[in-house]
């Protein structure tokens, strides 16, 4: 995600300064041969260009709407997995009750194995969740926080998050058989870890469901044909005045077009992407600190003003 205060206009350059630039040479090059050459027959309406740029612009609008709906949704997926997570951490410290008075938390006495371990997976889940969306090594991420035998139970499994809260479920039913939860406690953390599932198919709805490809190829498609005929239209009304107008139009539709194909897909870990890493290590300290541990990773810092 990009984080710095100043526009990255640079980047923007780099990824489409070579389209644009094209478009800026054929300008010229009907220019010349109009003012210079005297060939006018090259000159075309300027109607019906104004009435295409118009669409155009109506169909980019709808475009780039469509994509920052889908980068927005997951940001907001991930701000509730946040959420979800730091409850889960809340309620493993302060619904287990104690063996001496089941109407007392256990909250304030020393950490059970249970309560670490229930925090400990959660953390791991939101690492494993990371890796699935954006298909990179799970295991070694994880790995830190699981126990060995957890770590061979979920190794050959398919889904990852899945198994690491299908054993968040077996435990929330193995401390309700053990009397440390009662139906009422049991049932608002099994809640939580159903908040999470639904989280999860959120974001791999997003994943899964790519962008419709005719909302991409046909309007760039017309782009490209728009600021290729855009300097006939111009040279005209415009005269020299043409390779500035038309660049300057053709910047304007080909960045709209990149803006929407950026940030259409928000777990590709690119530079436009909601900062998974960034999050999961927020998560992770916050539930670490709940456990009372000292020892605390860094916050994740963004590298030359992008935040992954």
């Amino acid at each position: 995600m990009i984080v710095q205060k100043r526009f990255y206009f640079r980047g923007l350059l780099n990824h489409i300064g070579t389209e644009v630039a094209l478009y800026g040479f054929l300008a010229v090059v009907v220019t010349v041969l109009y003012k210079v050459q005297n060939v006018s027959a090259i000159a075309l309406s300027a109607a019906p260009l104004t009435l295409i740029g118009t669409a155009l612009t109506i169909l980019y609008g709808f475009r780039t709407n469509s994509a920052y709906d889908r980068w927005w949704e997951a940001r907001i997926l991930w701000g509730a997995i946040v959420n979800q997570s730091r409850t889960m951490a809340r309620q493993a410290l302060a619904f287990p009750m104690t063996a001496s008075d089941p109407d007392k938390s256990a909250m304030g006495k020393e950490i059970s194995p249970w309560q670490r371990e229930m925090i400990y997976c959660q953390i791991a889940f939101v690492n494993a969740l990371r890796c699935r969306l954006r298909k990179q090594e799970t295991l070694t991420e994880i790995a830190p926080f699981l126990s060995a035998d957890l770590m061979e139970t979920v190794r050959n499994a398919k889904n990852i998050p899945i198994a690491i809260l299908n054993h968040m479920a077996t435990r929330l039913k193995d401390a309700a058989r053990e009397g440390q939860l009662d139906p009422f406690r049991f049932v608002a953390m099994n809640q939580t870890l159903a908040e999470l599932t639904d989280l999860q198919g959120g974001c791999e709805r997003i994943k899964n469901t790519p962008f419709p490809r005719q909302y991409e190829t046909f309007p760039r498609l017309f782009v490209y044909i728009y600021c290729a005929v855009l300097p006939f239209g111009l040279i005209k009304d415009t005269g020299w005045y043409t390779p500035l107008l038309s660049t300057v139009l053709s910047f304007i539709f080909i960045a709209l077009d990149a803006i929407g194909t950026n940030i259409e897909s928000p777990f590709e870990n690119t530079i436009h992407d909601t900062p998974l890493t960034s999050l999961c290590r927020t998560i992770e300290i916050d539930l670490r600190q709940m456990l009372g541990e000292q020892d605390l990773p860094d916050e994740t810092k963004p590298v030359h003003g992008f935040l992954y």
